[in-house]
C-alpha cells in the first residue's frame, strides 16, 4: 500500500558523568575551603531521558484530482529528565503526546502552489513541564504547550 506511511523511532541514551566535582556531596552538605567531591555517582545529566520513542502514520488519500491531500497522527513518548545536575525539584515526568493533521499541498495558484495545513497538537491536553530551575526556596517552571489548534496557509512560489 504505496499511499500508507509509517515511521519510528526509539532512542535510548545511558547518559553519565565519568566525573562531577563539586562543592556540594551527595548528602547534601556543603564543602568549604576550595574542597571539592566527585559526586558522579549522583548528580544526573540535564535534559537527558534515557529513553524516547515517536511514531508516525500518513495516508496519501488516492483519488484526488487537484494537489496532494494527506492525513497524519503522531505520537511522542518521552521518558524523566531532570532540568538541573543536582536533581531535586527541577525535573520532568514522563509525558506523552499525541498530534493530527490533514494537509492539502499541491494546488496550483497563480505562478506559485498554494499548500494549507490543518492540524492539532497535544490533543490529550498533557500537561508537562516545558523548563524549571530551582533557586533554593524558589521555584521557576514553564508548561508544556497545551492542546492547541491552527490552520497554516503558504504560498510558495
Amino acid at each position: 500500500m504505496d499511499e500508507l506511511t509509517l515511521t519510528a523511532s526509539y532512542g535510548y541514551l545511558d547518559a553519565d558523568f565519568e566525573e562531577f566535582l563539586d562543592t556540594q556531596t551527595c548528602d547534601g552538605r556543603n564543602l568549604f575551603g576550595g574542597l571539592t567531591e566527585d559526586v558522579s555517582a549522583c548528580r544526573d545529566v540535564a535534559a537527558s531521558p534515557k529513553h524516547t520513542c515517536s511514531v508516525a502514520l500518513e495516508y496519501m488519500l488516492p483519488g484526488v484530482t487537484v494537489g496532494e491531500l494527506s492525513a497524519r497522527v503522531d505520537y511522542h513518548w518521552q521518558a524523566e529528565s531532570a532540568f538541573a545536575v543536582r536533581g531535586g525539584w527541577a525535573g520532568r515526568d514522563a509525558f506523552e503526546l499525541v498530534g493530527a493533521s490533514l494537509q492539502w499541498a499541491g494546488i496550483p495558484l497563480g505562478s506559485g502552489e498554494l499548500r494549507a495545513l490543518l492540524w492539532g497538537r497535544n490533543l490529550a491536553d498533557e500537561e508537562y513541564f516545558g523548563h524549571a530551575m530551582s533557586f533554593g526556596v524558589f521555584q521557576l517552571a514553564t508548561f508544556g504547550e497545551p492542546r492547541s489548534y491552527g490552520i497554516d496557509l503558504a504560498w510558495e512560489f
